[in-house]
């Protein structure tokens, strides 16, 4: 995709997409995420139409998460057979990302930590799944590397688009304050701190022992621990594994 700058060339864009998902429904018919990208691209055209530029945006971005959503499930279902499939697709998110900077449009805070969101997690989802077997690891052993950074910039970004709440705020109770205080404002946020966690251990164990990532993996994970030990307790949450990579035989 070439970002375009103008009205023009983002309707055009959208255009594509709907095209492209319409030609899916037709091989895939009944995908409800399909169905509700074309709705959703409709919508954003009409929008655009009426020079609506940023609700237009918000919803282009929302059709292509539902347009990708039915071809990650084949991804993972078949453990991922294509990586440059896998590379397409997560392109296509970050080019709607790039887009909003580049002309200086404002993205629904839930849109940009989904976006971002689904990419770390469709990188973690393939490293867990390559690491099943010493042999393709070994294959893949560049690809792997290369999606174990991706992962761990596009979660740091999803937990980096709202901020920690500090100073004094009002709330319910210490639980709801704590939460907050780590930036943990959905279960998201917090799978996002043991996938990135376990997304440095593993780039470590491959790569260079880099200390900036060690201190990374820690920060996160002690996180996750403070959390579900916490404020989480007897909720379904478990630290066995964040203590696990936590522990001096680890390092």
């Amino acid at each position: 995709l070439n970002l375009p700058g103008s009205m023009d060339g983002v309707g055009r864009d959208i255009a594509a997409d709907a095209d492209e998902t319409r030609a899916r429904l037709e091989a895939h018919p009944g995908d409800e995420y399909l169905v509700k990208a074309i709705d959703s691209f409709a919508e954003s055209l009409r929008l655009l139409d009426q020079n609506d530029l940023a609700h237009a945006v918000d919803l282009w971005l929302k059709g292509r998460l539902d347009a990708t959503y039915s071809i990650e499930q084949i991804l993972v279902d078949e453990q991922f057979p294509d990586y440059e499939l896998m590379r397409s697709l997560l392109q296509k998110l970050s080019d709607g990302v790039q887009f909003c900077s580049e002309n200086d449009v404002k993205m629904e805070t839930e849109v940009e930590e989904c976006i971002e969101w689904r990419q770390g997690a469709l990188a973690y989802m393939y490293c867990s799944t390559v690491r099943q077997s010493e042999e393709r690891l070994r294959v893949v052993s560049k690809q792997y590397e290369e999606m174990l950074r991706f992962g761990i910039d596009r979660l740091k970004r999803m937990l980096n688009v709202r901020q920690p709440i500090t100073g004094s705020i009002e709330c319910k109770d210490a639980d709801t304050r704590k939460l907050l205080e780590y930036g943990a404002y959905s279960d998201t946020h917090v799978l996002s701190l043991m996938y990135l966690g376990e997304l440095c251990d593993w780039l470590r164990k491959v790569a260079e022992n880099d200390a900036t990532i060690w201190q990374l993996e820690r920060k996160v994970l002690e996180a996750y621990i403070e959390l579900t030990e916490g404020p989480l307790k007897n909720l379904g949450w478990s630290s066995t594994q964040a203590r696990k990579l936590l522990s001096p035989r680890n390092e």
